[in-house]
């Protein structure tokens, strides 16, 4: 009787130290965290002419996740938003979880016929959730302009009146607008006389520059008599 006793204390001491290991060894047993992720554009920079319709930009995680990634981007730049040049609101940008990119997408660029130069679209990185930003936080898309420059010309070649008339305008036109302003210097001869307000010379008109401010086609040259 005496030794079955003992048997049974026995076991309850070691039972209290084995659950004891077994509590341990799960605290010890759980799964390792994920690595720090960064987000950013795949570059810095790129370019398109005004006549491709939609252009991509893609944004890259330094690895996968199992959480979804989002960013908040901001849209500036020399271009006009709104469909005048392009489409493109503020907005946020979703990674899904187990993806390592995604792409923000310019729309609805405008091949206009208007010469203005190159313009650019700024899209700026801000506020990502489960995610840190890497170095590639702004990314410039320049929009190329095809159009070339406009020729400049007089309406016509010759025009007359008579000398009672007291002012005479002559028309010069572009061969198409502008989204810049347009000057041309002009010189004046010919057989009468031009003496800036003598009583004796028959018109006033000095040499000079001619602005077409952007946009319209045509400006006026006025010639006092």
């Amino acid at each position: 009787m005496k030794k079955i006793i003992f048997r049974i204390f026995l076991l309850l001491l070691l039972v209290p130290t084995l659950l004891f290991f077994i509590t341990l060894s799960s605290c010890g047993s759980g799964g390792a965290e994920e690595p720090l992720i960064k987000i950013g554009f795949d570059s810095t920079s790129s370019t398109g002419s005004e006549s491709v319709l939609n252009a991509e930009v893609q944004v890259n995680l330094s690895a996968s996740t199992t959480k979804n990634v989002t960013v908040d981007y901001e849209i500036t730049g020399t271009a006009t938003n709104s469909g005048t040049d392009f489409t493109l609101a503020d907005g946020t940008l979703t990674i899904m979880a187990g993806a390592t990119s995604g792409n923000i997408t310019i729309t609805d660029i405008i091949d206009d016929a208007m010469v203005e130069g190159d313009e650019t679209v700024i899209i700026t990185l801000l506020n990502p959730t489960n995610a840190t930003l890497g170095a590639n936080t702004e990314h410039t898309y320049t929009i190329t302009d095809n159009d070339s420059a406009p020729s400049i010309e007089f309406n016509s070649t010759s025009s007359n009146g008579l000398e009672s008339v007291l002012s005479v305008d002559v028309q010069v036109n572009l061969s198409a607008s502008t989204g810049e302003n347009v000057t041309v210097d002009y010189e004046v001869t010919g057989t009468a006389t031009n003496s800036g307000g003598d009583s004796a010379s028959d018109f006033t008109l000095a040499n000079g520059t001619l602005t077409i401010w952007q946009a319209p086609l045509q400006a006026i040259l006025p010639l006092p008599t």
